[in-house]
């Protein structure tokens, strides 16, 4: 049976120049050798990997962000957020307030800051896609059921009051509670426009979109609304009974000129808006 060739082995030795004494020697292989540097090799990655990751000197690297950097990014990421939430409080605010000056219900901005929080938080996984459906199928029915109550509750509280036609013209958009809560009437310029119950008007304003808007507080938690008139003859503060002429329609900006122009009339019952058709026939 034929022997295998014995290992090389190997040995490195330092020696003094004049007494040929040995100082230092060391015997290796191949194997060891290739094992040795290898594992210094890696020992070096780790250490300088080490250094750059836990130590000062990685702000050296070029692009690196040092602390300062990276403080000053949390800073305004925090003040980013800030500033996102003072908008979404100012619209809030500002839908609060319009609804408020139109007779409209109120919002709840604790309930709404909450309901925001909670879809900002929700997962984002299928399931949560789901569940976010699930909640706005909810709310919407809410929304039906409250529109639905309310305009129950307007029919019986509004039931055997005698309301005066606001203007001569014609019906041209029936009333929807989501999209168009108001009846559209199409009038003759100059036109004159009446209360259509005793009450107390509460806001003549003017603006480009709607040209002069009249609000009449009515008892009972009445409210009618009276939008595109194009001047008033009454002014905030005035006690107003049933046919008492307010305004007159005209062209106003923003909207086209010709032989008929448009009154928009809104009836409210305790912050809800009702349908005028259903009082009043055009």
């Amino acid at each position: 049976m034929a022997k295998s060739a014995p290992r090389k082995k190997f040995h490195l030795a330092l020696y003094d120049d004049l007494t040929h004494d040995h100082i230092w020697k060391i015997h290796f292989t191949k194997i060891g050798i290739t094992i040795t540097v290898t594992a210094v090799f890696i020992l070096l990655i780790g250490l300088t990997y080490a250094v750059i990751a836990f130590t000062p000197i990685r702000t050296l690297i070029p692009g690196y962000p040092d602390e300062k950097t990276r403080r000053v990014a949390v800073t305004n990421a925090v003040k980013i957020d800030s500033l996102e939430y003072e908008i979404r409080k100012y619209d809030l605010y500002a839908e609060n307030l319009r609804r408020v000056l139109e007779g409209e219900e109120s919002l709840s901005l604790d309930s709404l800051f909450t309901h925001i929080s909670a879809v900002s938080a929700g997962p984002s996984d299928p399931e949560g896609i789901q569940w976010l459906k699930e909640q706005e199928a909810a709310l919407r029915r809410d929304v039906r059921d409250a529109q639905q109550e309310a305009e129950a509750r307007s029919q019986a509280g509004m039931e055997g009051l005698d309301f005066f036609v606001p203007v001569q013209g014609t019906l041209a958009v029936g009333f929807d509670p989501s999209a168009h809560p108001y009846a559209d009437i199409a009038v003759q310029t100059g036109s004159t426009v009446m209360a259509v119950l005793d009450g107390t008007l509460i806001l003549g304003d003017w603006d480009d979109r709607n040209g002069y808007t009249v609000v009449i507080q009515h008892e009972g938690g009445i409210l009618s609304v009276y939008r595109h008139c194009a001047s008033l003859t009454r002014h905030a503060g005035d006690r107003v009974n049933a046919g008492t002429p307010i305004a007159l329609t005209g062209p106003v900006a923003g909207t086209d000129s010709g032989a008929e122009d448009h009154l928009f009339f809104e009836l409210w019952y305790r912050g809800a808006p009702v349908d005028p058709t259903a009082y009043i026939r055009f």
